[in-house]
């Protein structure tokens, strides 16, 4: 099978799979019904997960195949660490967050590179969540610990970390493809 063609059929599989097309929890939560205590559960476990990405993009790092691989997966750990990405398109103006708003949400850019940028805390995505969870009621302490998570999102986790951060190339292009898909 030639690349494209394998391409081609891996974006039909995931593109049609259930999980894609009939979600039945994304359905429900985009009517907008979800109660506070709901939303505060998943506000929670989404930091547990984002706290335990870290990891499994540090161990993708660490297997990279390939400079280029090794850099691309510097660069979502960076950001995701509070390195702003600078714009890298034609025409782009640079981030009010690099010149100090980080807060300025809208003006943060969602892809790009962090090469010639600049560390804030306030532009990691954890402390993102940080100031999410406060108007709910969640603290710092109740955030982004593995303490926090249930047995699921503890069981994506460590299935993240043993196939996105994988040592088989295979394994990792597979889990990075289905992530990037997902994200």
């Amino acid at each position: 099978m030639e690349l494209a063609e394998f391409r081609t059929t891996i974006d039909n599989v995931v593109g049609s799979h259930p999980v894609v097309t009939d979600n039945a929890y994304t359905r429900w939560f985009a009517k907008g019904e979800a109660t506070r205590d709901e939303v505060r559960h998943l506000t929670q476990q989404f930091s547990v997960f984002s706290h335990l990405f870290i990891e499994a993009q540090l161990l993708k790092v660490f297997n990279s195949q390939s400079i280029d691989e090794y850099r691309a997966g510097k660069e979502i750990l960076m950001n995701e660490l509070g390195v702003i990405f600078r714009p890298t398109r034609e025409g782009a103006t640079p981030n009010a967050a690099l010149a100090g708003d980080a807060d300025a949400l809208e003006n943060v850019s969602t892809e790009g590179s962090v090469e010639g940028s600049r560390f804030k805390f306030s532009a990691a995505h954890f402390e993102w969540l940080l100031r999410f969870g406060k108007p709910i009621g969640l603290e710092f302490s109740e955030l982004g610990k593995r303490r926090h998570g249930t047995q699921s999102t503890i069981f994506f986790c460590d299935e993240l970390m043993r196939v996105y951060g994988n040592e088989d190339p295979s394994i990792g292009a597979g889990a990075s493809y289905a992530v990037e898909h997902w994200a």
